[in-house]
């Protein structure tokens, strides 16, 4: 389906094309192509999500997220986490630190680590959760365990710091050096720093 190669996202496993950053889909194209194949299969959750991404590429997150919301409400995790962002952002719909946990914690629930690290960020600051070190750590190693580098750099500077956790920088050396191979900035600019 065009709707794919045009809106796909590289964070959703169920993607039939390779993903496109959002700041590189061409939202006129992408709107039409993505409308036309959620109408063609209503059942598939991916084309509301890739519908969704559209539109938030065209400046427009309040349709975004009832696109999102669509897709997340039918068990889409990338789209729950999508919709969570909007929330937590206030972007498009009300600001709402529960709201966008609660759906962090869906997608996070199946295993998405970006839902992971961000429901562990609100973990650690205590954003529309309760503040809890343990749980934010607990989030934060399933994503690393995935690859995911942003939760791979958190952890470690959790590690190398003791924070919440034993310290132990050996492990936060090596989580550094994972993240920085996947071309992740902080990472890299931790162990020139060294």
């Amino acid at each position: 389906m065009d709707c794919d190669s045009l809106a796909a996202s590289a964070d959703d496993p169920q993607r039939k094309a390779p993903g496109v950053p959002i700041d590189r889909i061409v939202p006129k194209k992408a709107i039409a192509a993505c409308f036309k194949a959620k109408t063609l299969f209503p059942e598939v959750a991916r084309f509301r999500f890739q519908l969704g991404r559209a539109y938030e590429a065209s400046k427009e997150p309040d349709i975004a997220a009832r696109w999102y919301g669509e897709a997340a409400e039918r068990g889409h995790a990338p789209a729950q986490t999508s919709l969570g962002r909007l929330y937590e952002a206030g972007d498009g719909v009300a600001q709402d630190d529960g709201e966008a946990a609660r759906w962090f914690r869906k997608a996070a629930e199946q295993g998405d680590p970006v839902a992971q690290t961000r429901l562990g960020n609100m973990h650690a600051s205590g954003r529309g959760v309760d503040e809890d070190t343990a749980a934010a750590l607990t989030w934060f190693r399933r994503a690393a365990d995935q690859g995911y580098a942003p939760a791979q750099y958190t952890l470690a500077v959790a590690l190398e710091d003791g924070e919440g956790i034993e310290k132990d920088e050996e492990q936060a050396l090596a989580l550094y050096r994972k993240a920085a191979a996947q071309g992740y900035a902080p990472a890299k600019e931790r162990l020139e720093a060294k």
